[in-house]
């Protein structure tokens, strides 16, 4: 029997460098009400994303509580990026970025000598959800609160495996989420969300710039960290929207933070030692310094700072002990960057995203589909100049439609409580693994190996321990994929 109850129902993003929450109740019928929490505890500015960071009270000695988010500063030691962690299976040299760890300090992809992975997500969703719980009271009075149940929806990158999917579960679980007897939590991968979102405004017929049944929709999620990609084709849009994964998702790290990085190399080639000697607090990732830098970055690409509107672009307030020159000024502390050096910091990265998009098309054309619209989500994906560089890409490759949606941060957030309110989701999706169970049959004599052979004591005939009985297969550009695997000493093949 349906549960007719109202209730609330929150998105949680739960990001590399930044999270979210939204909530609506199930009452509502409008994407437009879905709310976004955007007062967080540690500042006054009204923000939709909080950063991912969690510092122990146990390391730093003036705390007597644990501090997260906004409350976290640059001169406390501090964990960030914990979120990859989770993923056991990415490659360690992917995240082996010297110049990005000095700019975030020694906490950056590490974990505190008491603690794993999971418990340290667990930590700072506490947090999360101890400031939902206080918004939503607050919202709706702490006695309805106490009696409305919620429903979670927490978005995952796509690419992530199954055991990475259900430690973020299990930290969410332990931090609270869910943890009322008529609470539940449920899972969303992280485009498909931002599909949910993206796609609504267009739905309409009325609309300025419907998608019609056949569209094949590429979704790009460009987060601080992390760049996720999944094509969509839409089946019908009346009375309800109908979609399918086209192609398998792909992703890599090269958000944002990667910008912040180039620069930050680009300090320490300029500056060396006058740079480096200088503490967290006056040149780490959170630093007045850097959340300078952050404001030019963001307006990078507009008119106002295009190619020859202005001669430098002006990052303060960074006092080294170095003589003025062409790209400091000692007597201001400014660092004056030119548009070419700005855009040697964006390049680097807009090229990795360009990438992961052609892989996209190309994987759709292998099977017979054109992408003819790409949206672009994310923090990163309101950039200014990301959008102007993707735009020409997609004139250049069938003139591919762009769009950029507004609250463009918030749009994986805004889908996850999207997906909960109208229960919308893909028909059909790519296998990104094959799925299958280990059985005991008849020994084939020159196909099995013999060190799985074995007497049955059962009937006295030979068998196999460990042949593989296949479930689901992995999907390559519609093809079945065969690759030889032993996962925990299991020797196997799958066709």
């Amino acid at each position: 029997m349906a549960d007719n109850r109202l209730k609330i129902i929150v998105g949680l993003d739960y990001g590399t460098t930044f999270s979210g929450i939204s909530y609506v109740t199930s009452n509502e019928v409008s994407i437009d009400k879905i709310e976004v929490i955007n007062q967080w505890p540690g500042t006054s500015e009204t923000v939709s994303k909080v950063p991912t960071k969690i510092a122990y009270a146990s390391e730093n000695k003036n705390f007597y509580v644990d501090q997260w988010g906004f409350a976290v500063t640059p001169n406390m030691e501090s964990y960030v990026w914990t979120k990859l962690l989770l993923d056991r299976g990415a490659m360690a040299s992917e995240l082996d970025d010297p110049t990005l760890k000095d700019l975030f300090g020694k906490g950056m992809l590490k974990l505190p000598h008491n603690k794993n992975a999971q418990q340290v997500c667990r930590d700072y969703m506490k947090g999360l959800y101890d400031h939902m719980v206080s918004v939503l009271s607050k919202k709706y009075s702490p006695e309805v609160y106490a009696v409305t149940p919620v429903e979670c929806w927490i978005t995952v990158p796509a690419i992530w495996s199954d055991a990475a999917k259900d430690a973020t579960r299990a930290a969410a679980l332990e931090a609270g989420f869910g943890s009322r007897h008529f609470d539940k939590v449920n899972m969303i991968p992280e485009p498909e969300a931002a599909a949910l979102a993206a796609l609504k405004p267009h739905l309409d017929s009325a609309s300025i710039d419907p998608i019609s049944p056949g569209d094949n929709v590429l979704v790009c999620d460009c987060g601080g960290g992390t760049v996720d990609i999944t094509t969509y084709t839409i089946l019908e849009t009346i009375p309800r929207l109908k979609f399918q994964e086209l192609c398998v998702g792909g992703g890599a790290k090269c958000g944002s933070t990667y910008i912040d990085r180039n620069f930050n190399k680009w300090m320490i080639n300029k500056f060396g030692d006058a740079y480096t000697s200088l503490s967290q607090k006056k040149r780490g990732a959170g630093s007045a310094f850097m959340r300078s830098f952050e404001a030019q970055k963001k307006s990078f690409g507009s008119k106002l700072l295009s190619r020859g509107g202005q001669k430098y672009i002006e990052v303060d307030h960074i006092a080294m002990v170095s003589p003025s020159c062409t790209y400091y000024d000692g007597d201001e502390a400014v660092v004056n960057l030119t548009w070419h050096d700005m855009k040697s910091f964006f390049d680097p990265v807009v090229r990795d995203v360009t990438r992961l998009v052609s892989a996209q098309a190309d994987q759709a054309k292998k099977n017979q589909h054109q992408i003819n619209r790409i949206i672009l989500v994310g923090g990163f994906g309101d950039s200014d100049y990301l959008n102007e560089c993707m735009r020409l890409w997609c004139a250049q490759n069938g003139q591919i439609k762009l769009t950029c949606p507004p609250q463009c941060q918030a749009t994986v957030v805004r889908g996850a409580a999207l997906r909960g309110l109208e229960g919308l989701t893909p028909l059909y999706r790519q296998a990104r693994r094959h799925y299958g169970y280990n059985v005991d049959s008849p020994f084939r004599k020159g196909v099995d190996p013999e060190s799985k052979g074995y007497k049955s004591t059962f009937d006295g005939q030979k068998r196999c321990r460990d042949r593989m009985i296949w479930a689901l297969h992995k999907v390559r550009y519609g093809r079945r994929f065969l690759s030889m695997h032993r996962p925990d000493n299991v020797f196997f093949r799958a066709r």
